[in-house]
């Protein structure tokens, strides 16, 4: 391998006896590896592009070292993140390859972030979950469904249970007292597509809390209807977690009340949209957002879409050259609500104008779900339940996430 290419990875710095060291560890984890690094093993890894070659990356390390790394040593490295599968590779399209077809075997999805991310045992997550009504600034526990207002849609977040607890109770509390819907549309945001705005699945989605069922049919109707290749990449429901977490809420609130699941991710929009006035222009995006109003219609099952989509992702850890500082947070907070604001007006084109008029400097990666959300809804009302942030000043990290219910 000459021009060794590194995968999407993520870098976290940590401490170690006084030293700083980098983990390295595949997000969409497939791959399974973490490596510590020293700090200075970042420049290296910075020149594996697939655009350097082995050559190409000798002569940098040794103008910025002075030190000539033998192309044994280099071969050697390449090797081990190969192994690793942080390389993209033969190796590693092999892998891919076995687990999509493992993963497409398989009749249900099974839960990817049990037992991490919240409990493996049905108990003990229900009392997790029940706690966070419970929790200072948490909704208090569901009363009794009401009919005096009917919730048709749901922005949720996707952060996890620890941090965002109460803030998704808050939704689903709407849910449980004023959502009478048979069929929920689950929008999650697609972290790790390798380019497809929308994926599919047929599979039925498994928790601790038991299985709740998509409609495979539905899917499939959906499909045909957009005449693209929505389960391609199939393969990005195994791990990702915005889908799964609202499944696990939804279980939780429904209280084995019968539902059924329409599960997409979306993709990111941004490079498809380019220069185009909205993202309705672009013909993979609008055609999908006909599809999806057409088939839920024609299917007569009375339906609430969820998003489960965050906010903001700002600090050096997210690429900012900027120290996190309560006034940013303030600032960030203030920018928040004025995107809300448009979500609350249920306008999908200013909402998703609000974003790139910065570039989406804050990197929200919840807008592709919110604004499917938006462009699709029947909704006369939508009203912020909740907003918070989950700010490590130490870590330079804060994640921003809001509860917001539509009714009509």
């Amino acid at each position: 391998m000459d021009r060794p290419k590194l995968r999407p990875v993520e870098a976290v710095p940590v401490r170690q006896g006084g030293r700083v060291y980098v983990q390295i560890y595949d997000p969409a984890r497939l791959s399974d590896k973490l490596l510590i690094v020293p700090q200075p093993m970042m420049f290296l890894l910075a020149h594996f592009d697939g655009a350097h070659t082995i050559v190409d990356i000798q002569a940098a390390l040794l103008r910025q070292f002075g030190e000539l790394v033998h192309s044994d040593r280099l071969r050697e490295i390449i090797r081990q993140l190969d192994d690793a599968l942080l390389l993209d590779s033969e190796h590693f399209r092999q892998h891919v390859a076995a687990v999509s077809e493992e993963f497409r075997a398989c009749p249900v999805r099974p839960p990817a972030s049990a037992g991490a991310a919240y409990p493996a045992e049905a108990a003990p997550l229900a009392e997790t979950l029940d706690g966070y009504f419970r929790a200072p600034g948490g909704p208090g526990l569901p009363g009794r469904a009401g009919a005096e207002a009917s919730l048709t849609g749901l922005i949720a977040p996707h952060i996890d249970f620890h941090r965002g607890g109460p803030c998704y109770a808050h939704a689903y509390k709407a849910v449980a007292e004023h959502c009478p819907a048979e069929l929920f549309i689950v929008l999650g945001t697609a972290h790790f597509a390798r380019g497809a705005l929308y994926i599919l699945t047929r599979k039925s989605f498994e928790t601790p809390l038991g299985t709740m069922p998509t409609d495979a049919a539905l899917a499939d109707a959906l499909a045909k209807r957009y005449r693209r290749k929505p389960f391609d990449e199939e393969l990005v429901h195994k791990t990702e977690h915005s889908i799964e977490f609202q499944v696990v809420w939804l279980q939780h609130v429904l209280r084995g009340r019968r539902a059924i699941l329409l599960p997409i991710l979306c993709g990111a929009m941004d490079e498809r949209v380019g220069d185009n006035a909205s993202p309705r222009d672009v013909p993979e995006i609008a055609d999908f957002l006909a599809a999806l109003r057409d088939v839920v219609r024609e299917s007569g099952l009375s339906a609430c879409t969820v998003a489960g989509a965050d906010l903001a992702h700002v600090g050096r850890q997210f690429g900012d050259e900027f120290d996190l500082t309560p006034q940013v947070m303030t600032d960030v907070e203030q920018a928040d609500r004025a995107l809300l604001a448009h979500v609350e007006a249920r306008n999908a084109d200013a909402f998703y104008d609000a974003l790139r008029v910065d570039d989406n400097a804050r990197h929200v990666c919840g807008g592709p779900p919110i604004y499917t959300l938006l462009a699709t809804t029947n909704a006369t009302t939508c009203r912020l339940l909740d907003y918070r942030q989950a700010t490590d000043y130490e870590a330079q990290r804060a994640v921003t996430f809001a509860s917001l219910a539509l009714y009509g």
